[in-house]
């Protein structure tokens, strides 16, 4: 699994939107002007997908930005967002470029949030189609359950320096992106075959969501180990 980092510590104002200071970009050969251009894609491309934070209805939204490969299973992350873990104002969704969006999600309903997302981009012919969320509150109470996604409780430590300074993105905002279809080289797509929800059947259900937020240093290697 790739994972895609943003330290939104500080921010910067780009148009209409604040930018979370990324201290390191990726775009691989093409720059990012080239990929908002871009249509079509073959397994291995470089991709441009915006996550965009919004704290309430009266502030600009923060826009974080991602390059994952195509097909490969990503994890986007925002450093130092445990702080907005008991802010229930606070909304969060995708873009892959200027073309998709997603609906909008809660990260908390001020005493829970949500340890992780999944997203699923769908591909047609190497050309994408849309990108959605993935998932469900199917395995969870009503109670638990924001916005279609199982929340998970505070493990005591979210806003230990200690712990906070180990990781950055302790209790923060994470989003599973992979991919579905086919690429331009008609090559079939497999990496949504790695998102937690499709282990449910496998693992007892919250122990899955608290590895998925990453409460354990052990959650990566092997779903199907929960």
């Amino acid at each position: 699994m790739a994972r895609w980092t943003a330290w939104c510590g500080a921010v910067v104002a780009v148009a209409a939107v604040l930018a979370c200071v990324v201290s390191a970009t990726d775009y691989g050969q093409e720059s990012e002007a080239d990929l908002l251009e871009k249509d079509s894609y073959k397994n291995g491309d470089t991709s441009l997908v915006y996550v965009y934070v919004q704290l309430n209805n009266h502030t600009a939204p923060i826009r974080t930005k991602y390059f994952p490969k195509i097909d490969e299973f990503s994890m986007l992350e925002i450093l130092n967002s445990s702080r907005w873990m008991k802010n229930k104002n606070v909304q969060v969704w995708l873009a892959w470029g200027n073309k998709f969006v997603t609906t909008k999600k809660h990260f908390s309903d001020g005493k829970r949030f949500v340890g992780s997302w999944s997203a699923v981009v769908n591909f047609k012919k190497g050309k994408p189609q849309e990108i959605v969320w993935a998932g469900s509150c199917d395995e969870c109470t009503p109670q638990l359950c924001v916005d279609d996604a199982c929340t998970v409780k505070d493990p005591g430590d979210c806003h230990d320096p200690k712990e906070l300074k180990k990781d950055p993105g302790r209790c923060g905002m994470k989003i599973y992106l992979a991919f579905y279809g086919e690429d331009k080289q008609g090559h079939t797509m497999t990496s949504d075959g790695s998102l937690p929800e499709r282990f449910q059947k496998y693992s007892f259900t919250m122990k899955m969501y608290e590895a998925a937020a990453g409460f354990w240093d052990d959650w990566a290697p092997d779903w199907k180990a929960i």
